[in-house]
């Protein structure tokens, strides 16, 4: 190797480049292709599924008895958000209206579900207020109807 392999490989930051960005797609490094066939084994090999594998690590370590898989799943989405913004449970800002918030969760949910029932029972009453409606102008039709059927019967035979 030479003194420009170590220079390129001392500015090589893994936080902004793959590895195998900076072995393959580098004009500057010239590697024979024996040792490229081999890095690329190697490369392979490294990757794994790490992420995948972590997910389980993350799931073995919240789960408990007697918790649902809604539960686990709500805490896999909240500590995938918090990996995602960098965020650590100790830089969580716990205010005041935050806790009450929390503490309120269930009740407002529970509230939530009571509003879409009682909008449920309303737009069903709307739906068969207009059927009956329908229902009601027709009949008044069908019944003016016989009504002029009767007084045209009624006129000829007078």
């Amino acid at each position: 190797m030479n003194q420009d392999h170590f220079e390129n490989a001392k500015a090589f930051d893994h936080q902004d480049c793959r590895l195998d960005d900076f072995f393959f797609q580098k004009p500057t490094l010239k590697i024979p292709n024996e040792l490229k066939s081999i890095l690329k084994l190697v490369l392979v090999i490294s990757h794994g599924q790490a992420s995948v594998e972590r997910g389980f690590n993350t799931n073995k370590s919240i789960s408990k008895a007697n918790l649902s898989e809604k539960s686990m799943v709500s805490r896999k989405m909240i500590i995938d958000h918090m990996q995602k913004k960098n965020l650590l449970p100790s830089t969580i800002e716990l205010t005041n209206k935050f806790i009450k918030s929390v503490k309120c969760a269930h009740q407002r949910y529970h509230f939530d579900l009571e509003e879409q029932r009682k909008k449920a029972k309303s737009d069903l009453r709307n739906q068969q207020l207009e059927i009956l409606n329908a229902e009601m102008t027709e009949l008044m039709q069908r019944k003016q109807l016989l009504v002029d059927a009767c007084k045209n019967l009624d006129n000829e035979f007078i």
